[in-house]
């Protein structure tokens, strides 16, 4: 090195200090300079480490100094530069380094996860390109290797090829190997194998062969364990004889890959007597499967001749054997092509066809012919069970008339839980089945999902279509389900159709018969073809209806106003809590066959309907039964769940069904919801504080309802648009869980909708009654006091025109006697001349221009007074006080004002002022009509109840 040194300072001292000489006329040609070379040393192997160390040697014939460029590629792609670990103590840089004759060693430090988003990395190759001061220079490129790096926590593992140390000659290759871990962790492996030098190539397993070990999930040690990997090589090399062969085996534990290990070289060949021999081999099937029975084989022939298969099943260990019946959606068996690596082919067998019942131990043979070649396989022995045909219930109608469109409920089951493809039909007396026409608010009727405890289910037939318009009786529906494979159906009861009739009609969902414990669920729905506010009443008979009796609503459970029941021309789900106990004496608790019944009445007309008889118990829901509870072994199930179809824009959603346990357990119940598309897990639901609460129910051996009601609001939010999730239901006591059910439901979690009038109206609920100031004057006669103010909002349609969005009614009550609620030619004794004013509060979503409304208030009673104010409104809230005014700004107010004036002269001269100890007060009740479609036209409103 010293003398090197010298030499080299010697060259610079000459250049600039030495004796130049004398310019000749002809000077010697300058010698040509001679390029540096790289020579890359290292790696030659795969390399497990955060860091790849480049060992590369640079010479130069004039040691002239050298600058190095270094990249790589990754499996064949672009050249990429690679990252230098500049701070690492190995790195010799890559500027100016020195170079002699005889090349000098020098080390590059490669930060390659800096460069590649990948681990581990296959076929990796490196470049060192070596240049002299002109940029030119030669390269050197390194053999394909695997770079993978891990934590510093975690230690690969490792995989040490025992076997083969010879030459193979066998159908498959036996690769033994010892696998072990530091730290024990479970390993995967992968297998490659290549042939003379050739790239790296996945090795197919033998997974049938008993001596496989797998590829996955394999348990080490620090010491190592042996496992064989049966390479089917013929599979992966149609050649009768394969020469220089090297297998491969990477393992990989959670934390990242091991190093991939080379065997040494080896030769294939074929035993003699093997080579173009033809095969069938039938695919393994896991036990037991269901009818139909798909059976996939294989037809291997060097030959590639043309095939026709025969299959057969045996059940009686394979002493005799019966041809299968093929099922229509079947594959061909005959004209079946093979190749020397194997043709797959399948069969689809209608067990059903051949077997009466589920059967076990049935052995399967596939005979394949061509020419006079003929190839024969068994199937172990399977257990096949026979798909059973679906299963519908249709309960409702259940008798009694109903109109267009005719509801017709149903609960369909299917053992195997198929997609199921359901007819529906109807027959008039003296016909025969016809097709049904579906209503356009109907669900699918095909692809319906079901499992084996059942499922509920509507079909919405339009009698009208069917029926051209007529009335019918004893009209029967029936419902054919097919679930790909059989059929099950179910008629009805017979029932009329007055497809003319208007009146509301009301259908009973629960009770229907069986037992129940107190206080009793009642679960109804309405329907109303011209008004959507009807009212009800409920009435019990505990003498087999020769007398009916007002049914008392059990307190703080959620019973819905009967008074002021929703109704549309499609079913609206009601509830309604029985409080049993407190109507029936406790002498006659238990009792049997109670009946229920319910009074709608709607200005169209009055309906009521009967539920079935049921039973009573004298147990209360949430309460234990009476005496100790042994340890048992009995499941509890979860008979009935009824999901209330109406659930749009609704932020509590309640969730009825009912318990029972053979041992009278109390039973606890985990409720969970997911949407039913891409939902992922179950998530536990919030109950609302009006829920039951699901630990401790009561479950005898009797069916008992229960209520939870869903917070879905704190789980979901507010939601754009509705959705469709899946609730479910999972019964359990300590460690014995019950079978769980799932019900699919809409949900919609508003904040506001999109139309600005109806949002309006929605939050037209702060309204205030104000007293003039005047004499408080007293005398003979008196005034009429108005009974209800009715406000409408009006506002544009689709088409422009200014329609009624919806409104509401004000009741009034004088409030030192609440008890009382003024008719409408009711007098006031105790005021002659009165005035009052109306202040409307009215709200709207910003919006990006204005819009205009129209706000009527009308006095309903003698004499009835109206006014209209027009607002224009922009982007704000508006609180209103003012005089009727043309146009509020943003963040102006207004009072939108009317008066009542009570001797008729149209003229607010006389007023009255409630002295301190005679108070006049208006207590205000209001309801919203708020609608779904915000344009038709709103109908008038009855006077709403002063409860509401």
């Amino acid at each position: 090195m010293i003398n090197f040194l010298i030499q080299f300072f010697q060259r610079i001292f000459n250049f600039f200090f030495g004796t130049r000489p004398a310019p000749t006329p002809n000077p010697a040609p300058t010698p040509i300079n001679v390029l540096p070379v790289p020579t890359i040393l290292t790696p030659t192997n795969d390399v497990i480490d955060d860091k790849v160390v480049i060992e590369f040697r640079v010479s130069d014939v004039e040691s002239d100094p050298a600058y190095i460029n270094v990249s790589f590629t990754v499996a064949g792609g672009i050249s990429q530069v690679a990252t230098p670990d500049t701070q690492d103590s190995r790195h010799s840089g890559t500027i100016a380094l020195l170079t002699n004759p005889g090349g000098i060693i020098y080390h590059f430090v490669w930060d390659w996860k800096l460069d590649i988003n990948q681990d581990p990395v296959d076929d990796i190759a490196i470049t060192v390109e070596a240049l002299n001061q002109t940029g030119q220079g030669n390269s050197d490129r390194s053999n394909t290797i695997q770079i993978s790096g891990l934590p510093a926590s975690n230690n690969p593992p490792v995989a040490d090829i025992l076997s083969p140390t010879n030459d193979v000659y066998a159908d498959e290759v036996l690769i033994e190997y010892s696998l072990r871990d530091v730290e024990s962790d479970p390993s995967d492996i992968d297998v490659y194998y290549q042939v003379a030098g050739n790239p790296l190539q996945l090795a197919s397993p033998k997974t049938q062969d008993p001596r496989h070990s797998g590829s996955s999930g394999l348990t080490t040690n620090p010491t190592g364990i042996n496992y064989t990997f049966v390479w089917d090589w013929q599979v992966d090399l149609i050649q009768a004889v394969v020469y220089d062969v090297q297998v491969f085996i990477q393992p990989r534990d959670s934390f990242g890959a091991g190093l991939r290990k080379p065997s040494i070289t080896f030769n294939l060949t074929v035993p003699v007597g093997t080579i173009m021999v033809p095969q069938i081999s039938i695919s393994a099937m896991t036990s037991p499967v269901i009818s139909p029975v798909l059976i996939d084989y294989t037809i291997t022939d060097p030959a590639s001749g043309i095939y026709a298969s025969e299959i057969e099943f045996s059940t009686d260990n394979g002493l005799n054997f019966l041809t299968a019946q093929a099922d229509p959606n079947s594959n061909v068996i005959t004209g079946l092509a093979s190749s020397p690596q194997g043709t797959a082919h399948s069969f689809l067998w209608d067990a059903n066809a051949n077997l009466s019942v589920s059967t076990q131990d049935v052995i399967i043979l596939i005979r394949s012919t061509s020419g006079t070649i003929v190839l024969e396989d068994r199937a172990s022995p399977i257990d096949v069970d026979i798909n059973n045909p679906p299963m519908v219930d249709i309960w409702n109608p259940s008798g009694g008339q109903t109109n267009s469109p005719v509801r017709i409920d149903y609960v369909l089951s299917d053992r195997e839980s198929n997609s199921i493809d359901i007819t529906p039909e109807y027959k008039i007396p003296g016909g025969t089945f016809l097709p049904a026409e579906k209503d356009s608010t109907s669900p699918v009727t095909v692809g319906i999902q079901t499992n084996p405890m059942g499922t509920s289910h509507h079909f919405m037939w339009n009698a009208d279509h069917d029926l051209g318009g007529q009335s019918a009786i004893d009209v029967v529906f029936r419902i054919t389900a097919y679930d790909g494979h059989s059929t099950g159906s179910d008629i009805s009861a017979p029932f009329n159709v007055d497809s003319q009739q208007l009146q509301p009609s009301v259908i009973f969902d629960s009770p229907r018969g069986g037992t129940h414990g107190v206080p009793i669920p009642v679960l109804f729905k309405l329907s109303d073809p011209t008004h959507n506010i009807v009212q009800g009443e409920i009435k019990f008979s505990a003498d087999q209806g020769q007398s009916f009796v007002t049914a008392t609503a059990a307190p703080s459970r959620g019973s819905e106003d009967l008074s002021s029941l929703s109704a549309s021309q499609t079913p609206v789900n009601h509830f309604f809590v029985w409080d049993a106990a407190a109507d029936l004496s406790t002498t006659l608790l238990p009792h049997n066959d109670i009946i229920l019944k319910i009074i709608i009445t709607s200005p169209s007309g009055t309906v009521e309907a009967n539920s079935l008889p049921f039973n009573i118990s004298y147990l209360i829901i949430g309460t234990p039964p009476i005496g100790p509870i042994t340890p048992s072994t009995s499941i509890p199930k979860i008979n009935h769940f009824f999901v209330n179809t109406n659930t749009y824009k609704q932020t509590q959603v309640p969730l009825h069904f009912t318990l029972s346990d053979d041992d009278m357990k109390p039973t606890n119940v985990l409720v969970e919801y997911r949407k039913q598309t891409g939902g992922g897990d179950f998530k536990t639901a919030t109950p609302s504080p009006i829920s039951d609460t699901p630990v401790g129910m009561a479950a005898p051996d009797i069916i008992f309802d229960h209520r939870f009601v869903w917070n879905a609001l704190a789980d979901l939010g507010i939601m754009a648009t509705k959705e469709d999730y899946e609730i479910r239901l999972t019964p359990y006591v300590g460690p014995i869980k019950g079978t769980e059910v799932i019900q699919p439901i809409e949900v919609h979690v508003e904040a506001k909708p999109p139309i600005p009038s109806v949002e309006a109206v929605r939050n037209m609920t702060n309204l205030v009654m104000t007293i003039e100031d005047g004499d408080n004057q007293t005398g003979a006669g008196g005034f009429l006091l108005p009974k209800t103010l009715e406000v409408k909002v009006k506002g544009p349609d689709e088409n422009g025109n200014i329609n009624d969005l919806a409104g509401v009614r004000i009741s009034f009550k004088v409030i030192s006697n609440l008890d009382i609620e003024l008719e409408e030619d009711a007098l006031l004794g105790t005021t002659t001349r009165y005035n009052g004013n109306a202040g409307i509060r009215v709200r709207t979503p910003a919006v990006n221009a204005s819009h205009s409304f129209q706000v009527k208030a009308t006095v309903v009673g003698v004499p009835a007074i109206s006014q209209t104010f027009s607002l224009n409104v922009g982007e704000a809230e508006i609180a209103a006080y003012g005089n009727n005014p043309a146009n509020l700004n943003i963040g102006s107010a207004a009072i939108l004002s009317f008066f009542v004036d009570g001797d008729g002269d149209a003229s607010s001269t006389n007023h009255i002022m409630p002295e301190k100890d005679d108070p006049f007060f208006f207590r205000i009740q209001a309801t919203n009509a708020v609608i779904d479609n915000p344009f038709p036209k709103v109908p008038d409103l009855q006077p709403v109840h002063p409860s509401h």
